[in-house]
């Protein structure tokens, strides 16, 4: 074994075998490196994502907030309205209708 490797045959082999695990082990750094940079971005775009997300329900409590508040002094005209049986010419429909019709852009034709 010891007269192999001191052939020039037996050097060469040494010298390709030191070279395959260095190859080797470069190979397997960038995969490593690689699969790191995929999970840094994936979580970037989650993160992202998340923002995104949180932005559009902020958005959407403000316009629910924003409907709330003009609808609630209808629902107060409504629920303070005297009960009666008639219906249409009650005050409650009769708010509702008027409410309706402001929220649709003003009077409309009857």
């Amino acid at each position: 074994m010891i007269a192999f490797l001191l052939s020039p045959i037996g050097r060469w082999a040494a010298v390709a075998g030191v070279l395959a695990m260095l190859s080797g082990w470069a190979w397997l750094e960038r995969a490593g490196r690689q699969a790191a940079n995929a999970r840094a971005e994936a979580a970037e775009a989650q993160a992202e994502s998340k923002a995104r997300a949180i932005t559009a329900l902020e958005a959407q409590a403000a316009e629910a907030a924003a409907q709330v508040a003009r609808i609630e002094p209808i629902r107060r005209v409504i629920y303070a309205a005297p009960k009666t049986t008639a219906c249409v010419d009650s005050p409650a429909i009769r708010a509702v209708l008027d409410g309706l019709r402001q929220g649709a852009g003003g009077d409309r034709a009857r």
